[in-house]
């Protein structure tokens, strides 16, 4: 007759297995995915909507997008380190280098073209003038 310990063990060592499978499987998908995820993320421009929230305008947030955040990534929605910057609806500036920025928050594809174009906006947006 098995003890409490016997089946205490036995459920540990079917979980062990278990998740040795899942990582199994879930490192052959990032594997199948990543070359994918390269091409069509790494090296490129996007640019997303932000806002106040309410009946905010609105405004573009811009992202570069340099590499993955981790090997480990999350399949449906991986995360990136971005270089990012954004002029607000009330002409406040912010610019950033993550390394945390979802898939998700990369809405819409840009061209090198139209990013250093607001690259270029927002520049003139800090430029200090004398007074």
């Amino acid at each position: 007759m098995k003890t409490i310990e016997d089946l205490k063990n036995e459920e540990v060592a079917y979980f062990k297995k278990a998740y040795a499978a899942r990582n199994a499987w879930e490192s052959m998908e990032r594997a199948a995915i990543a070359p994918d995820l390269k091409k069509n993320f790494i090296g490129h421009f996007f640019k997303q909507r932000n806002s106040y929230g309410g009946n905010s305008k609105g405004w573009w947030r811009y992202h570069y997008v340099i590499e993955f955040s981790s090997k480990d990534f999350n399949i449906p929605n991986p995360t990136f380190k971005v270089c990012s910057f954004e002029v607000r609806e009330r002409g406040d500036v912010s610019v950033e280098r993550s390394d945390y920025c979802y898939r998700s928050s990369l809405e819409q594809e840009i061209t090198r073209k139209e990013f250093m174009a607001a690259y270029s906006k927002m520049l003139k947006a800090i430029e200090f003038k004398e007074v």
